[in-house]
């Protein structure tokens, strides 16, 4: 087992515990998803996770809790998930503040009762103040000293949480991208959209521009008509707002001169988030603008 850890008993094990993946659920409403796997150390220990709750943190920032009630465990070992209900807030922190990290790390505090039965042979050594043999007895878990460390790759950070939660079909919270044949022509700035998230997550700030200006570029009519449905009193101001976020783009990919005077700046991981959401909030406008818009001139 990986990333093994232990729920103790004094000085005896009672159950062993191993961290083997992660993954999440949730549009709307996000759950961390934990695949532990839990086993006694031999034959003669039953353990019973009578009522365990499972605090999950990043640093000192509470992502989440969970419970496991009435899960038996035996030395043949079982495999559960721990389904935790956290917010996209706290996802996205643990995102924002990996820095150059390559691992996310993450804190589970245990706590709780487990009830715990052992029927021990002649060789088992025996301690003061042990449960009875053949007996079922309770032990109350403390948080304090029971609290286990997991690491998680960034890779499978991104591939198993952030994209799954992240913007399959919305793009920004609520805000949805039109499916059917209108959503059908805008796949290739989602695409790039998904490849920027991903250069977030990696804490590649500067391909995160790159791939947002691609998302720019690659919208029906980009550059000039990507709005052309929209009335013209309005069009001009929402043409102009595009351009200077696809100009903000630009340079923020370069530290050269770009000519005519201007130069680029460097882009951290501040830059690319904000680069992100503004690009997530444009992108939605545009589609369900222009949806809108087209239906008004069919009718």
């Amino acid at each position: 087992m990986t990333q093994g850890w232990a729920l103790n008993i004094g000085n005896r094990t009672a159950v062993q515990i191993a961290f083997k993946s992660v993954g999440a659920q949730g549009l709307f409403s996000p759950r961390l998803l934990l695949w532990m796997h839990f086993e006694t150390p031999n034959e003669r220990i039953t353990v019973d996770l009578h009522d365990l709750r499972i605090r999950v943190k990043s640093g000192q920032e509470y992502l989440g809790e969970t419970r496991l009630t009435g899960e038996r465990v035996t030395s043949n070992g079982s495999s559960l998930q721990l389904d935790v209900p956290t917010t996209h807030r706290m996802l996205n922190y643990v995102t924002d503040h990996l820095g150059s990290q390559e691992h996310v790390a993450l804190t589970l505090g245990w706590y709780g009762l487990i009830r715990f039965l052992w029927n021990p042979n002649d060789a088992d050594s025996r301690y003061m103040g042990e449960p009875s043999p053949g007996e079922w007895t309770d032990f109350q878990i403390d948080e304090g000293n029971h609290e286990q460390q997991i690491s998680i790759a960034r890779s499978e950070w991104f591939s198993r949480v952030v994209s799954v939660v992240g913007t399959a079909d919305y793009v920004f919270t609520e805000v949805a991208v039109p499916r059917g044949p209108l959503g059908d022509k805008w796949r290739s700035a989602l695409v790039l959209l998904g490849k920027a998230d991903k250069a977030f997550t990696l804490g590649d700030d500067a391909s995160v521009f790159l791939h947002l200006r691609g998302v720019i570029d690659s919208l029906p009519g980009a550059k000039q008509d990507i709005f052309a449905h929209l009335p013209e009193s309005q069009k001009v101001y929402v043409n102009k707002l595009a351009k200077s976020v696809g100009e903000f783009l630009h340079s923020g990919r370069h530290v050269d001169d770009l000519g005519n005077g201007d130069v680029g700046f460097p882009v951290d991981h501040v830059d690319a988030r904000f680069a992100i959401n503004l690009v997530r909030v444009l992108l939605s406008y545009a589609s369900v603008s222009i949806d809108a818009a087209q239906k008004r001139a069919n009718k």
